[in-house]
């Protein structure tokens, strides 16, 4: 496990109402398992949900704190972008059960939005992941 650079919780105040956010500053990895709120498609309300940071660190430190990520569900429902985790694909932090990995639910955040982190994907499971958002995203397309 790589320490992480976190120190006290931060106040911040959202549209859904006020959470604790980590230090500025703190930076993930591709792979990592992280708590942020996530807007309603709508855009009606936010609620806190798990993603998967999906862009190197190297990159978050050079674009201001901003990361891309995708969406974790623990809905077990199969649909066409989506993958299985359990605890078995983490290298370290615990899901409460069984869940997907949403390809087609990208977000582009910002560190300061992050609530915590809870775990991190190993690289077999990063690079399922990363496959099938490059498959999404039309691969190989001119």
């Amino acid at each position: 496990m790589r320490p992480m650079t976190c120190g006290q919780s931060q106040r911040k105040t959202w549209a859904s109402g006020t959470m604790s956010t980590m230090s500025v500053g703190t930076v993930f990895d591709c792979g990592d398992l992280v708590l942020v709120p996530v807007p309603f498609s709508d855009l009606s309300a936010v609620k806190q949900r798990p993603v998967v940071v999906m862009t190197p660190r190297a990159y978050m430190e050079t674009s201001g704190g901003d990361f891309v990520a995708v969406a974790v569900t623990s809905n077990p429902l199969e649909r066409p972008y989506s993958l299985p985790i359990s605890n078995e694909d983490l290298v370290d932090g615990e899901l409460p059960k069984p869940s997907r990995v949403r390809v087609d639910k990208i977000f582009n955040l910002n560190r300061d939005q992050v609530r915590k982190r809870f775990g991190r994907l190993t690289e077999q499971a990063v690079a399922q992941v990363s496959a099938m958002v490059s498959r999404l995203l039309c691969e190989g397309r001119p």
